[in-house]
């Protein structure tokens, strides 16, 4: 299983959101410029992130978004579900197997058995990413105990380690 690029965007996102100095929001052109993606991919994101409370958006002059909740709150599966969806590793919508197969007396019974064993994978992903809370994951990648915030409005700032 590989994640998608927009996972991988999110992730960047929510990092920049958490150590975005408190009370400071982030405009989305700052976002797009530091992971240099388009505003218009960028706000598609954003908008499933909106809509899952994970972020919040803030209008005004000073306008952007900032965190919706403490990440404490929240796990890597909240992100991969605002962006991705449930975990679906295998579907056979399309029929391909059936059809492949058509009239072999197993083909049935053969793509329910493997739809079930990825059922199973997949709540078993579902299961290790709600085990994953997002702060201590985020102190455990930067190698920091605690979060560091950074004010990404400023295009000199970066986030040092240790």
């Amino acid at each position: 299983m590989k994640f998608s690029k927009s996972m991988k965007q999110a992730i960047c996102i929510m990092v920049l959101l958490a150590t975005q100095t408190a009370d400071k929001s982030l405009k989305s052109q700052d976002i797009s410029e530091r992971l240099q993606m388009s505003q218009a991919y960028l706000k598609k994101i954003m908008r499933k992130l909106v809509v899952a409370d994970l972020i919040k958006s803030v209008s005004g002059n000073n306008g952007g978004y900032m965190i919706a909740k403490s990440i404490d709150e929240m796990t890597l599966y909240d992100i991969y579900y605002a962006v991705c969806g449930p975990v679906q590793t295998f579907s056979d919508e399309d029929d391909m197997l059936l059809q492949a197969f058509s009239g072999g007396m197993y083909a049935e019974d053969g793509l329910q058995a493997l739809e079930k064993v990825f059922l199973q994978m997949d709540a078993g992903i579902e299961r290790f990413l709600k085990g994953i809370i997002a702060g201590p994951f985020l102190t455990n990648i930067l190698g920091v105990t605690d979060i560091p915030q950074v004010d990404w409005t400023n295009r000199d700032q970066n986030i040092s380690s240790k």
